[in-house]
């Protein structure tokens, strides 16, 4: 695990929230300017280092450290509820860390043990490594649903590297959590308005090569969604010209009886809205559905292929006592995008309609009543 996944996991643990990354030295005055902007919900001063965890001596680990200024988290909900720990769990001191619970595991360490650690920051020779080693006592231990980040990520105090003079106020990042998911450009706008000179990168920006692969998922996803549609559509197109030649002879009645056209249209087309409204609201409510209870879903399937194997195992006497099937190690956090939802919807109920008119442009024409009249 790297920076870039610090910067992963500081997006994360604001599921509802947009991101936005101050990189410059802010003054208390321009801090309180930000926190007033309406559409701001919360701002965390972070350092950014790592370290070495020294648990075994012959098997150094490389932790990543955040460093955060604890009264600012204490009124982070969304990093409490992320993290599972509770506002007493955030009372560090300098000398007191936060570990991840696989860590925790792979360590042998719990709560009030302590955990010997190399600062990267205050290396000074690799020769006198050994004496930059110090303990830190274990407040407290997180579980996010990440196994990697519970493994790798630990965090400190950031009082401990500004009363050490590991770190100057240019050397601290400033998380700022908005309210929509993606800041608006009037938002960074009214943040650069405070202090002409405040940078800001949108998650997105500073994570542009995984935010590229999401973009492509998405777009893929889409665009398999679209397809589908379009298969739909074209076979609705067929069966609605089908129906149209085996009840030709019916429908040119009607017109001689003088049925208008327009009213024999308007019964296909009716019949279209139906379909696309009605299998449009099913597929949301169970896509929705669906997604909401992912986790309950894939436990069901890992219990059933599972309670398959011992039954293969008993019946056939296989030796397989020890496989067992895990679709999803993780727990998956569901996030409905309503634009995504609407533009599904809307090209299903279009395709389904375009269709039904193309089906009946040619009802009536010349050349149907010329056969009725023959």
């Amino acid at each position: 695990m790297n920076g870039f996944q610090n910067d992963f996991f500081l997006s994360i643990t604001n599921v509802e929230s947009g991101n936005l990354k101050i990189e410059n030295e802010l003054t208390q005055e321009e801090i309180k300017e930000i926190k007033k902007i309406k559409g701001i919900k919360h701002i965390n001063k972070i350092y950014e280092t790592q370290g070495i965890g020294i648990q075994n001596y012959y098997y150094p680990t490389i932790l990543n450290i955040i460093a955060v200024d604890i009264k600012d988290l204490k009124q982070d909900q969304n990093f409490i509820s992320f993290t599972g720990l509770k506002k007493d769990d955030l009372d560090l001191k300098d000398n007191e860390i936060i570990i991840g619970n696989v860590l925790s595991h792979n360590f042998n360490l719990f709560e009030n043990d302590l955990l010997e650690l190399i600062i990267t920051d205050e290396i000074k020779t690799l020769i006198s490594l050994e004496n930059d080693i110090k303990s830190f006592k274990i407040k407290s231990i997180f579980k996010s649903n990440y196994a990697k980040i519970n493994e790798t990520l630990i965090f400190m105090n950031i009082d401990y590297f500004i009363k050490n003079k590991i770190l100057h106020n240019s050397s601290i990042n400033y998380q700022v959590k908005t309210k929509n998911l993606n800041p608006s450009n009037k938002l960074i706008a009214k943040i650069k308005a405070i202090n002409p000179k405040i940078k800001t990168k949108t998650w997105n920006e500073y994570n542009k090569e995984f935010y590229k692969i999401l973009k492509i998922e998405r777009n893929t996803m889409l665009i398999i969604l679209a397809s589908i549609f379009i298969i739909i559509a074209v076979n609705a197109y067929y069966l609605q010209k089908r129906i149209i030649i085996n009840k030709n002879k019916a429908i040119l009645i009607l017109l001689a009886m003088g049925l208008r056209i327009k009213k024999i249209k308007q019964i296909f087309f009716i019949h279209s809205i139906i379909i696309c409204t009605v299998g449009g609201f099913l597929g949301l409510v169970l896509g929705i559905s669906i997604s909401l209870n992912i986790n309950e879903i894939l436990k069901i399937i890992d219990n059933l292929i599972n309670t398959l194997i011992n039954f293969l195992n008993q019946i056939l006497a296989l030796k397989i006592d020890g496989i067992k099937i895990q679709i999803v190690k993780n727990i998956i956090t569901p996030k409905l995008f309503l634009s995504d939802l609407a533009f599904t919807f809307c090209f299903a109920c279009f395709s389904t309609i375009y269709s039904s008119v193309k089906a009946t442009k040619k009802i009536g024409s010349q050349k149907n009543i010329e056969t009725i009249n023959g």
